[in-house]
């Protein structure tokens, strides 16, 4: 009888530790979530007041031989707008569909 309840006491505390390991983990897993979510959440809501922040007019344009738009664009807004060679632009003719133009040189890009 001895043996049967030393075997209990054996099994129970083995139990109760991989039950410890197993709340550690997910106790971890969770604040890992948590924080990952609450950082996107914060680059969210920094790339919102930037965009609220953005602005910008068309002072000026005109087209030479049909297809080439030039165009005078003057930042308006309180965000400074510096990465150029990252930008697309989308133009739209009446009720078109838009048309999208990368950055670079040659046929249906702009520089």
């Amino acid at each position: 009888m001895v043996n049967v309840a030393s075997a209990s006491l054996v099994a129970t505390a083995f139990a109760l530790i991989m039950l410890i390991i197993t709340a550690y983990f997910l106790v971890g897993v969770v604040l890992t979530t948590a924080e990952v979510v609450s950082t996107a959440q914060t680059d969210q809501i920094n790339q919102q007041e930037e965009r609220v922040r953005t602005a910008i007019n068309i002072n000026n344009t005109s087209i030479e031989s049909g297809s080439i738009i030039y165009a005078e664009i003057e930042n308006t807004g309180s965000v400074v707008i510096s990465d150029i060679k990252y930008m697309d632009i989308h133009t739209i003719n009446g009720k078109s569909s838009p048309i999208y133009y990368s950055q670079g040189t040659g046929a249906g890009t702009w520089s």
